[in-house]
């Protein structure tokens, strides 16, 4: 058990050394925006698919089930309120950043871990060039921009979903909704 939390706070040491790092990167250097704006793409408007895919079908699936709690109690008409709450709060969040997490984050790793493997990090090294700041901070800061519009947009589209269920299957008007 010593050694699991030892692992734990090496980890957790490493993490916020990293982000020091680019921290100081940011601060000393300034940002690459025609860099940054290339990472949002990939990170984020590559993962608009997945995640506003994932965002309908949870609003769906969340109105139909809230509803079928509800309707016991006579509240029915409060689906939408629910609904919205809890792709707001929880969900929209969370399964926004699973989905980009699953969908980009095996990408970036698997990227890096070959320029590792095929010693491009020591090449860049070699040149004067600090890997931090042409390969971690541009996609970090890529991330913390698309993460927020993302979700924004999931919750949007979650709720969209879920009112098509509520009008569709449930006798809902879309204005008590």
């Amino acid at each position: 058990m010593a050694a699991k939390a030892k692992q734990l706070i090496s980890a957790l040491g490493d993490y916020s050394l990293l982000v020091w790092l680019v921290i100081r990167d940011i601060r000393n250097h300034g940002v690459d925006y025609k860099e940054i704006s290339k990472h949002i793409v990939a990170i984020g408007i590559r993962s608009l698919p997945i995640v506003l895919l994932t965002a309908v079908f949870t609003g769906m699936v969340l109105a139909l089930q809230t509803a079928y709690g509800l309707q016991r109690f006579g509240a029915k008409n409060y689906v939408g309120n629910l609904v919205g709450l809890s792709l707001a709060r929880e969900l929209g969040p969370v399964l926004t950043a699973v989905m980009v997490c699953g969908r980009v984050g095996a990408g970036i790793a698997a990227e890096l871990a070959s320029m590792v493997v095929t010693e491009q990090v020591d090449a860049i090294r070699a040149l004067g060039g600090d890997p931090i700041r042409r390969l971690v901070t541009p996609r970090l800061l890529a991330g913390i921009i698309s993460m927020p519009l993302l979700a924004g947009l999931a919750l949007l589209i979650g709720v969209g979903g879920g009112l098509v269920v509520a009008v569709g299957e449930l006798g809902i008007s879309a204005h008590q909704y």
